[in-house]
């Protein structure tokens, strides 16, 4: 009887070996099948910042044999960024056909936010991760960057720092492609990338935030034309966005010294006058002596013909508000200094350019007009009429008109503005220095 009840249990536990370890039931400690957790929707989404995910999170558990864990317990955990954004429901049971989900809300901070989902059944080596990008919210504030507070730099002349707004969101996200308005107070001149695809803007201009938010711009301070009430001038650009939010930036520009015309008015003559007036027109403007033929210019005269010139409202140009102020205060208030060309010696400066572009034709036996220019003395001598070619202060001098119908340009490159300078050096010797030789 003991041997027929031993056989028994010994068929019983075979079939119990051979029953918990067929095809796709691993055996466990207590034979119940192992549990997986399954991202099934949610992931990878994209919303503004701390608006609510418009999809769920769903996940579902089943074990082994793809039964689904009713009732089982799921965790939904935000980790990164902590403290910025949250589940509606940090768990849930899962129902019927193992499914679980939760909402999440999105984190104040542009990124990628992270939850992780595990389940209690499954265990933590069990867990899936949601990815969610967060992009910014809508522009709501716009931010005075740099500079801060009052700054300062040389009237009509642009400002050493550029100047840096920045477009945000109402959580300090960066807000990109965002249209960033300039405008300059008391006739000063706003500059940015649009000013380039518009010449003809001048206290105003325009830009798109970049990526971080940003617009920049470049401010060219003001220049008093009538300095009678003393420097610093302080003056005022205002960014604004088309929400109407404004910030304000504050400069105090300084007294640039009288200004000249070599060195500060006739770049602006050369980018914007020459070519409609050229050197052989009726009222030429390259050189400095020509500025006073037919009165046209009187140094502190505000009624000079000049100044209506330079005024866009009654003469077309692209000279801009702070260059016209320019052009007034070397007329009126510094009384149209000529200024140097810095060239101004002839052994250092002047024969190096008589050398380099003359002497090849105006040397040897049988120069052109019988005039050398090969010495101090050969310039200043008579050629073939016995009329002195270069007279110390006359601007009729020979030369000196030679100079002004680009004579000796021909040798360099007629509307190379270089020639130009190098003209202007030898008729500044002749007339202002007096053809000095030291």
């Amino acid at each position: 009887m003991r041997a027929i009840i031993t056989g028994l249990v010994a068929a019983a536990i075979l079939l119990l070996t051979l029953s918990c370890g067929k095809k796709g039931v691993p055996p466990g400690t207590n034979g119940i099948p192992s549990l997986t957790i399954e991202m099934v929707s949610g992931n990878n989404q994209t919303d503004t910042a701390k608006a609510v995910l418009e999809d769920s999170l769903v996940v579902r558990v089943v074990n082994s044999i793809g039964v689904p864990a009713a009732g089982d317990t799921v965790w939904f955990e935000q980790i990164t960024p902590q403290d910025a954004g949250g589940v509606t429901y940090p768990w849930r049971l899962t129902n019927a056909l193992g499914y679980a989900r939760t909402f999440y809300h999105l984190d104040s901070l542009m990124g990628v936010d992270t939850v992780r989902v595990v389940s209690s059944g499954a265990g933590d080596t069990a867990a899936v991760y949601f990815q969610i990008t967060v992009t910014a919210g809508r522009p709501d504030k716009l931010i005075q960057v740099s500079p801060q507070g009052l700054t300062s730099g040389t009237a009509g002349q642009p400002l050493a720092d550029t100047i840096i707004a920045q477009v945000t969101d109402r959580y300090g996200n960066p807000s990109p492609e965002v249209y960033v308005y300039f405008k300059a107070s008391d006739r000063g001149l706003a500059m940015t990338d649009s000013s380039a695809r518009h010449p003809y803007e001048t206290d105003s201009a325009f830009t798109v935030t970049d990526q971080m938010g940003y617009a920049r711009a470049t401010w060219v301070l003001t220049i008093n034309p009538f300095p009678f009430f003393g420097y610093p001038n302080y003056v005022s650009l205002r960014a604004f966005t088309a929400e109407g939010d404004t910030v304000r930036f504050s400069a105090a520009a300084n007294d640039p010294g009288m200004l000249k015309y070599y060195h500060n008015i006739r770049p602006i003559f050369a980018d914007n006058c020459f070519a409609c007036h050229p050197g052989l027109s009726d009222y030429r403007q390259d050189f400095y002596y020509e500025l006073e033929q037919n009165n046209d210019m009187i140094p502190g005269d505000t009624n000079s013909n000049l100044l209506s010139h330079v005024n866009p409202m009654i003469h077309p140009s692209n000279i801009n508000v702070v260059e016209e102020d320019m052009v007034i205060r070397w007329v009126v208030t510094d009384s149209a200094a000529p200024g140097s060309s810095g060239l101004n010696d002839y052994y250092d400066n002047m024969k190096p350019i008589f050398d380099a572009s003359c002497i090849s034709c105006h040397s040897g036996a049988l120069p052109p007009g019988d005039y050398l220019l090969t010495g101090h003395k050969e310039i200043r001598g008579t050629g073939s009429d016995a009329v002195s070619n270069a007279v110390a202060g006359d601007t009729t001098s020979l030369l000196v008109v030679m100079m002004k119908q680009r004579h000796s340009w021909v040798h360099i490159d007629p509307d190379s503005l270089v020639a130009a300078a190098l003209a202007d050096s030898i008729i500044r010797w002749v007339v202002i220095d007096s053809l000095r030789d030291y």
